[in-house]
């Protein structure tokens, strides 16, 4: 499955890369935004789906602290 993510701070399509980056070692998925979101009275950038989340933190913590980035040509093709 693809792995998505809201957020109204790219356009529907845009591949960002999502990395957590507090109290761990960093790591970073790639997600698609498929969606808008989430409530902007939340305060929050992006909503990711459960698959992202997991690759991040353990599914039950709920919430988590992330940089996110667009992917570019440029980084998409030299990995």
């Amino acid at each position: 499955q693809t792995p998505y993510a809201a957020s109204y701070e790219w356009p529907l399509g845009t591949w960002v890369w999502v990395c957590r980056d507090v109290g761990l070692p960093p790591k970073c998925v790639e997600a698609v935004i498929l969606d808008s979101g989430p409530k902007k009275s939340l305060g929050r950038l992006i909503d990711v789906s459960p698959d992202v989340f997991q690759a991040l933190y353990p599914l039950s913590q709920g919430l988590g602290r992330v940089r996110v980035m667009e992917i570019t040509e440029v980084q998409a093709v030299k990995g």
